[in-house]
């Protein structure tokens, strides 16, 4: 038993199917398909339906990974994070300034700004996420994480991880004697 709802679309299905979508071809299916009523919409709104979950990938998702208990969520979040983070670091230097792509990375990295930053700071003494905060800070240009990044680089032993956050610390380490000229 099913509901008419659930019927619509196979009937519909096997009528395109059987006659080729030419409801004239097939007079003998024709009245039935044509009898039913259109599809069900959506009603009205709930009010009281919980709300929309978030997208796996989505900004707000990420950054609460980075506190998750599971070290495996940490580094998740924490690489997509510096994958985000890189593209648009990437996207900025190498679009045409003033175009609708280097405006849409800028904006990016302002979010990435005010999101991640400081839940990175938060999440750093953790290994895991050392290598994908490294990136964002980069990217971010994040100068007050230069402490604690430089605090990291002396006592960090992985190979991929030391080579980020030495990027980022001489990334950050160049902005300063930029700004200071």
């Amino acid at each position: 038993m099913t509901d008419r709802g659930a019927r619509w679309p196979l009937r519909r299905a096997f009528t395109t199917l059987l006659c080729g979508g030419l409801v004239g071809l097939c007079p003998m299916l024709a009245p039935s398909a044509a009898a039913l009523p259109p599809p069900p919409t959506q009603g009205p709104v709930n009010p009281n339906a919980a709300p929309p979950i978030d997208e796996p990938d989505s900004l707000p998702v990420l950054v609460r990974g980075l506190r998750h208990a599971e070290a495996v969520e940490r580094r998740y979040a924490a690489r997509n994070l510096g994958r985000e983070a890189a593209l648009a670091a990437r996207i900025t230097e190498n679009s045409v300034p003033g175009s609708d792509r280097n405006i849409e990375a800028r904006l990016i990295l302002q979010e990435l700004d005010r999101l991640v930053t400081e839940p990175c700071l938060a999440a750093f003494d953790h290994d895991e996420v050392r290598r994908g905060c490294a990136r964002v800070f980069a990217a971010v240009e994040a100068t007050h994480a230069l402490p604690t990044l430089e605090a990291a680089l002396e006592d960090e032993l992985g190979l991929f991880t030391r080579r980020a956050v030495k990027h980022a610390v001489e990334a950050l380490h160049a902005l300063n004697v930029e700004d200071s000229k």
